[in-house]
């Protein structure tokens, strides 16, 4: 019997730890970073697409564009072939040099959500430094 009790105490510890109400106090600048990384890259492209606004899927796919021979794969092979030969397939492989659109879906979705947690600690450090600076003029104006 005090086995059972012993075995429940450990998973409620281990439930402690993996709780979601916890995640702000896990001492990290982006709570939950993980797992917004794990949610975005299980999502469909169209899925990111409708999560970006306008200027964010036009950054993301000038930025891919720009990295990626224009978007296109004729240009892209036809590199391949100039820096190694017309057999290039048999040297590297297409994926090492033109990367997926959803990878700067996913980097510039992330990147606004580090700058949300960013903007919300400076207002939180603001509160606290208003809250602090009340305080301090309630203690001098106390009578004695």
């Amino acid at each position: 019997m005090g086995g059972s009790n012993e075995a429940n105490r450990d998973e409620n510890k281990e439930q402690d730890k993996l709780s979601v109400s916890n995640g702000a106090a896990h001492g990290t600048k982006y709570p939950f970073i993980q797992e917004f990384s794990e949610l975005l890259h299980s999502l469909s492209i169209a899925e990111l697409e409708d999560l970006l606004t306008p200027a964010q899927k036009r950054m993301a796919t000038g930025l891919w564009e720009a990295e990626n021979y224009g978007g296109s794969i004729d240009k892209a092979k036809k590199r391949l072939e100039e820096i190694y030969g017309p057999k290039w397939f048999k040297v590297t492989s297409f994926k090492e040099h033109f990367s997926l659109l959803k990878d700067y879906y996913i980097s510039i979705l992330t990147g606004d959500h580090k700058r949300q947690w960013d903007k919300k600690g400076e207002r939180d450090r603001h509160k606290e430094t208003t809250t602090f600076k009340i305080a301090k003029i309630n203690q001098e104006n106390k009578p004695l």
